[in-house]
């Protein structure tokens, strides 16, 4: 998931059915609009950098075609070429969920553009604890639920109202952010 503003990293692993060898160039086909990926290594040495793997960093543009598709990766060397797809939400705002945070904490969108929260957060891990999070509204305009919100779940919500609304997640009640509505 991408939204304008925003970098998100995906870590690419690979794996290698027979002898492989070379170096293969790693690009991103069927972006839409407003969206590019880079690759860190933009090559690999295989087998050699084979467990070691890539990542990829999407980047969108402010006007990014809003949508929920499937793009294209693949790694080419010569007439070599490996692919796999990979499915992308590009939206116009979102709020990470990550280390008992909200990222950003404090978003301002024009009315009208609904906000998407993803949670990053392991459901449970040795540092962080159980770690099950929500998306509650001070005022009760919106909510995830309590508590609802394992690792990768997604809740959105339309801000219609010009104004801030604080929002908190009330199964961790230090975690608390605000969005400013414009008209």
């Amino acid at each position: 998931m991408v939204a304008p503003g925003t970098n998100e990293t995906v870590p690419l692993k690979f794996s290698a059915i027979g002898t492989v060898s070379g170096s293969y160039a790693l690009s991103a086909t069927s972006l839409p609009k407003g969206v590019s990926a880079t690759f860190s290594p933009a090559t690999l040495s295989l087998p050699s950098q084979l467990a070691t793997g890539a990542t990829m960093t999407l980047s969108a543009a402010a006007g990014a075609t809003v949508v929920n598709t499937t793009i294209g990766i693949s790694a080419t060397a010569g007439s070599s070429v490996f692919s796999a797809q990979v499915s992308l939400m590009s939206v116009q705002a979102l709020v990470l969920i990550q280390g008992n945070a909200f990222i950003p904490n404090s978003l301002t969108v024009a009315s009208g553009t609904k906000v998407y929260w993803l949670n990053l957060d392991p459901s449970s891990s040795p540092d962080l604890g159980p770690d099950m999070h929500d998306v509650t509204a001070l005022d009760s305009s919106f909510s995830s639920g309590n508590g609802n919100l394992g690792q990768y779940d997604i809740f959105s919500h339309v801000f219609s109202a010009a104004g801030t609304v604080k929002y908190e997640s009330q199964a961790q009640p230090s975690m608390t952010a605000q969005i400013t509505v414009t008209g």
